[in-house]
């Protein structure tokens, strides 16, 4: 009886197989489910076998792990697909951890590959251009300048072309692209696993909420778009008449910002309330704060949700919002180089 039972086993499996690859087929999202999950699992192999040689600085181990885990995606498609996210973190966490032009050498084929997967990605373009730059400047350049088109407001690639500038002794070189980053707003970068308040981090956005006296939100966000390098008076116009004692900003920036806060204008119906700094207290989620005499500068962590709290005395039957303040990039190398 025993035996007679075991053979029935092999038709069995077949069975269960057969029904197992029907019932993906047919569900979808019992079939996607399945396959993210296994892509996690493998996701998280390959940057765990990758982690243990970068602890050991071992580039050329590392190296060789990720381009199997590019020649096993390519098995798939040789075009991107659904594996590009976690080579992507793989490499970004390779390009980390990489100090020396030799370390930079050692990946730079697989930065390579990165960009003839899809070439319309930022950061394997600077990548690229530091493993390029002890041997072709020029090519270098070509693809920190493609970086800069696709995101002009990202600093990467001009730190990089500024480290170029430095050690060629070429200022011209400096300048120009000083210019051009510090007067650049476009551009943005989408996080990974969670969006900011604004879908990305960006410097061209930011936003307000306005307190009451008992510390109570008494708005949903009021958007603006920034203006850099200037003072510049923000308005905003709640949507009824309101009470404040303060309000909250708030900044999701793609680079390091400064916040030069000046005035504060409260209009009621026949009345104009300005607040100097010294009227005014500054706290915030993360960020550094500076007095002087009439400016209070807030100094924004890049890649940050951040969130200014400025509260006062209670003001009464508000009708407009005006904020003077001036806000900056902060400087990504001094003045003998980046001339402006």
């Amino acid at each position: 009886m025993f035996f007679k039972k075991i053979k029935y086993i092999p038709i069995l499996l077949i069975i269960l197989i057969v029904f197992f690859f029907v019932f993906l087929a047919v569900n979808f999202d019992s079939r996607r489910s399945i396959f993210t999950k296994l892509l996690v699992v493998h996701d998280f192999y390959r940057i765990k076998t990758i982690t243990s040689d970068l602890q050991n600085r071992n580039f050329p181990a590392a190296a060789k792990k990720l381009n199997n885990y590019i020649k096993f995606s390519k098995k798939i498609s040789n075009d991107k697909n659904y594996m590009m996210t976690g080579i992507y973190e793989a490499t970004k966490l390779a390009a980390s951890r990489a100090t020396t032009q030799e370390d930079y050498n050692y990946l730079e084929n697989i930065f390579k590959q990165l960009i003839d997967i899809d070439n319309r990605v930022y950061k394997p373009h600077v990548w690229y251009a530091r493993a390029l730059s002890d041997n072709d400047i020029g090519k270098s350049l070509d693809h920190l300048k493609i970086a800069i088109e696709i995101s002009p407001s990202e600093s990467d690639a001009y730190r990089e072309i500024l480290r170029i500038s430095q050690n060629t002794k070429d200022p011209k070189l400096a300048s120009k692209y000083c210019v051009v980053y510090y007067s650049s707003l476009l551009g943005g970068n989408l996080p990974m696993h969670f969006d900011t308040l604004f879908g990305s981090f960006n410097n061209n956005k930011f936003a307000i909420k306005l307190v009451n006296k008992s510390n109570k939100f008494t708005e949903n966000y009021l958007p603006a778009s920034t203006s850099l390098n200037k003072n510049q008076l923000y308005e905003f116009l709640p949507t009824e008449v309101i009470d404040s004692d303060g309000f909250n900003l708030y900044f999701s920036p793609l680079v390091g910002l400064k916040i030069n806060l000046k005035k504060i204008y409260y209009h009621s119906d026949n009345k104009i309330f300005e607040l100097n700094i010294g009227d005014i207290t500054v706290t915030s989620k993360s960020s550094f704060i500076e007095d002087s005499n009439d400016t209070v500068s807030v100094f924004l962590i890049p890649k940050i949700n951040e969130t200014i709290r400025i509260r006062h005395k209670n003001f009464q039957s508000i009708k407009k919002i005006g904020i003077l303040m001036d806000i900056k990039k902060m400087s990504i190398a001094n003045n003998n180089l980046c001339r402006r």
